[in-house]
């Protein structure tokens, strides 16, 4: 909870631009939002990896200017290359929040959204072909799986 309160106090001094006078209000906000996250994920089996998360967020910023460029240039090119599929692809995520984020996020990268889940298995429509959307879904995949590490659950051994 510590890790929160921190990036909770940053984020909100970047937001007020450092206005110390703003803390009347930050300080309560700040707990309340640390607060709330781990009553959210409390009981989880797995805890977040901040340095994974930063990558994820500048892997997820490179991939949309980089899907958004290649979608405009296939839909607005002299002809036009889409090549719209279904695509099912099974996660190997656990449930929760890993594959609501996968979710999420394969809906937000241009060309790509989740349009149907059941269980472990998603059901994403894409403008390319399956073959180039499958390498990218397994690398973003990969990339969320990085950011949740599984939490020991078994008992401890004594010495």
């Amino acid at each position: 909870m510590i890790i929160s309160l921190i990036i909770f106090s940053l984020l909100w001094l970047l937001l007020t631009e450092a206005s110390w006078m703003s803390l009347i209000i930050g300080v309560p906000a700040i707990f309340l939002a640390a607060y709330t996250g781990k009553l959210i994920t409390g009981g989880s089996p797995y805890s977040i990896s901040l340095i994974s998360a930063l990558r994820f967020f500048v892997y997820f910023v490179a991939e949309s200017f980089k899907g958004g460029f290649d979608i405009a240039r296939r839909a607005f090119g002299v002809t036009p290359n889409v090549q719209p599929v279904y695509i099912h692809y099974k996660t190997s995520l656990p449930e929760g929040l890993p594959q609501i984020l996968f979710s999420g996020t394969v809906s937000l990268l241009p060309g790509t959204l989740m349009a149907d889940r059941h269980e472990n298995t998603l059901l994403i429509h894409s403008l390319v072909s399956s073959n180039e959307i499958e390498d990218e879904l397994i690398h973003c995949e990969q990339h969320i799986q990085n950011i949740f590490v599984l939490n020991q659950t078994g008992p401890r051994s004594e010495k």
